[in-house]
C-alpha cells in the first residue's frame, strides 16, 4: 500500500549530547505545500527586488550550458521550505519549556538536521555521505537506523 507511516520516530540530534526530536514522514500533500511555499517566498523576494531577478536571468543566458548531474544534499534541502516541513513533520522535541515545538526556533545546524530526517522519512533520497551542521560528517537517521530509538 502507498501510504506514508504516521509513526512518530525519534531521532537522536548527534552534535548535542542527549536531546532529540520525534518526527513524522509528510504525505504528499504536505510535501508540495513545501515546496509551493519555497517558490512563493521565492517570487515574493524576486519581486520585492527585480533588479536581482534580471541580473540572474543575464548570468544564467551568458553561462555556458551546464552538465545535468544528481542533486546534492544542498540542492535537495534547498527544494522545500524548512518552517513548512517543521510545521508538519516535528512532533515533539526534549529541550525543556516548551509544550508545542516551534522548529524555526532552532539553530541552522540543528533545524538542517531535522529537516533531512523528516524528508529522509518522507521518501526523499539523500546523497549517502552528507554533511550535516558544521562540515563533517555524521551518522544520520534513516529508515532503519539505530540512531531512531523509540518508536511512539
Amino acid at each position: 500500500m502507498g501510504l506514508v507511516r504516521q509513526e512518530v520516530d525519534r531521532a537522536q540530534i548527534p552534535h548535542e549530547a542527549g536531546q532529540w526530536v520525534e518526527i513524522r514522514g509528510l504525505v504528499y500533500g504536505e510535501r508540495r505545500e513545501a515546496e509551493k511555499a519555497l517558490m512563493n517566498e521565492v517570487r515574493t523576494e524576486l519581486a520585492e527586488a527585480p533588479d536581482i531577478a534580471v541580473k540572474m536571468a543575464e548570468i544564467r543566458a551568458s553561462s555556458p550550458e551546464r552538465e545535468e548531474k544528481d542533486p546534492d544534499e544542498a540542492a535537495i534541502l534547498g527544494s522545500f521550505y524548512w518552517p513548512t516541513v517543521l510545521r508538519h513533520g516535528l512532533a515533539r522535541w526534549s529541550y525543556s519549556g516548551d509544550e508545542a515545538p516551534d522548529g524555526t526556533r532552532l539553530d541552522e545546524r540543528t533545524m538542517k538536521f531535522v529537516v533531512r530526517s523528516i524528508l529522509e522519512l518522507s521518501g526523499v533520497e539523500f546523497p549517502a555521505a552528507a554533511a550535516v551542521g558544521g562540515g563533517e560528517v555524521v551518522d544520520t537517521p534513516t529508515k532503519n537506523s539505530s540512531a531512531r530509538s523509540t518508536k511512539r
